[in-house]
């Protein structure tokens, strides 16, 4: 899987490099609403959402009028809440998607894409009973999943996007009885294309 990702990262990259005038970039700023689902044999739950901050920057090649393909870098604030305890974990996320773009009027188009992303992690802490500890040992460096946002485009600059990320990986390194504990995120930026 790390393999196919890297590939498909050294393919967008050359792609953007084939010809300038199809090629613009992306730079946004806003909030995350983060999660875990945590499932076993029996069941899964998943605990109360933590807010943080998402910013970030992208490539895009548009191979027409309608398709791109994207890739970028962006900071993500992750975790979760369960009553007075909680997480909190730190990512560099890199997506590669392919989107449509569809002109609506004059000044205003839509765009969504989605596509596979690879998360790594920069720092994880977890507050008990009051008590913040480091626990970066307990988890697993890379994360991979996928992701979807729609946006709304004005002028064919300024964008409003909503997006979510869908962690397929575990996160932690140990398990116990099959538990799986993969990442949810939801988040809205504001962006600009030049």
């Amino acid at each position: 899987m790390k393999k196919l990702f890297l590939t498909a990262c050294v393919a967008v990259l050359g792609a953007f490099s084939l010809n300038a005038q199809g090629f613009a970039f992306r730079a946004e700023v806003g909030g995350n609403l983060a999660t875990r689902k945590i499932s076993t044999n029996q069941a899964s739950m998943q605990p109360n959402s933590r807010m943080g901050l998402r910013f970030g920057f992208a490539g895009e090649y548009a191979f027409s009028k309608t398709a791109f393909l994207s890739g970028g870098l962006n900071y993500t604030m992750g975790g979760t809440k369960i009553g007075k305890d909680n997480g909190k974990d730190h990512y560099l996320t890199i997506p590669v998607n392919i989107g449509a773009r569809f002109q609506v009027a004059d000044n205003f188009a839509l765009s969504i894409e989605g596509g596979p992303y690879a998360a790594v992690l920069l720092a994880a802490n977890a507050t008990i009973n009051g008590v913040t500890a480091d626990v970066m040992d307990f988890r697993k460096k890379v994360e991979v999943g996928l992701g979807i946002s729609v946006a709304g485009e004005f002028q064919n600059r300024y964008y409003i996007r909503l997006g979510s990320d869908y962690g397929l990986t575990t996160t932690s390194k140990e398990t116990i009885d099959d538990t799986t504990i993969k990442s949810r995120q939801a988040y809205l930026t504001l962006g600009l294309r030049f």
